[in-house]
């Protein structure tokens, strides 16, 4: 029976080879497709979930209010993080990201422009847990002139000399020492680095702004379990207006 359907269905082939040959065309191309966006949401669906503590770590936003409309931003005032942490209890830990700018990196006769460097506050490696080869997560960046490199990156100074312990002259008047090198920074994370640096080294180096109203920093938090994102995010607005009045700025969680 199974055979008498087979003759039939390759007979209907042969005889209707242009119909056959789009509908099978077809068929492929769908089932490609499919395959394709189902790799991609995985993909996406897939970031920054890596981190062992990623069910608590949010991003703090800004929906900015205004008489011509309202804007959705990332970014937050300098001072936000640290004000954060210390006035709401449900937030374990508070970190601020953000470029840090280029900078030159000299080490015996070997100097580069690095442009790929992130500023940091130290509880940043205990927050994300990225793969750290050498170095302490609870205090590699507690100094101000301390360094974490990606694997690559130690390699591309120091060959296979051991890194840690390393002192790299920067922009040819500060020496930062090598505290922790971080295996490749997973594909599927949405922050990216070869270098990390203190936070407060821009201050060191006059890139700072301690008021409320200016916006440019990456602030990300991580919450107790079981806290109520809503009230989170009401005390970081109201936190907010005790140091701007005039701010009609709401901060949300994401």
């Amino acid at each position: 029976m199974w055979r008498n359907y087979l003759k039939v269905a390759v007979r209907n082939l042969v005889r209707h080879r242009g119909y056959s040959a789009i509908n099978i065309s077809g068929l492929a191309v769908g089932m490609a497709c499919a395959v394709l966006i189902l790799l991609w949401v995985q993909d996406e669906l897939s970031f920054d979930r890596f981190h062992k503590n990623a069910e608590a770590l949010y991003r703090v936003e800004e929906n900015q209010h205004y008489s011509a409309g309202a804007y959705h931003v990332n970014v937050t005032p300098f001072p936000a993080g640290p004000a954060f942490e210390e006035e709401i209890p449900e937030i374990v830990a508070a970190c601020r990201y953000t470029w840090a700018g280029g900078l030159l990196f000299r080490y015996g006769e070997k100097a580069f422009f690095e442009n790929d460097i992130r500023a940091v506050d130290p509880a940043f490696l205990c927050m994300f847990t990225f793969p750290l080869a050498q170095g302490d997560r609870e205090t590699a960046l507690d100094d101000p002139h301390s360094l974490i490199l990606t694997r690559e990156m130690a390699e591309k100074y120091f060959g296979d000399e051991e890194p840690i312990g390393k002192v790299i002259s920067v922009d040819n008047q500060y020496e930062f020492t090598v505290t922790g090198i971080v295996e490749k920074v997973p594909e599927n994370s949405s922050l990216r680095f070869s270098v990390l640096i203190p936070f407060i080294f821009q201050k060191e180096r006059g890139w700072w702004h301690d008021h409320w109203g200016t916006n440019s920093i990456g602030t990300y938090v991580q919450l107790r379990p079981g806290t109520s994102i809503q009230a989170v995010e009401e005390k970081m607005t109201a936190i907010q207006k005790s140091h701007l009045e005039e701010s009609t700025t709401d901060f949300v969680l994401a």
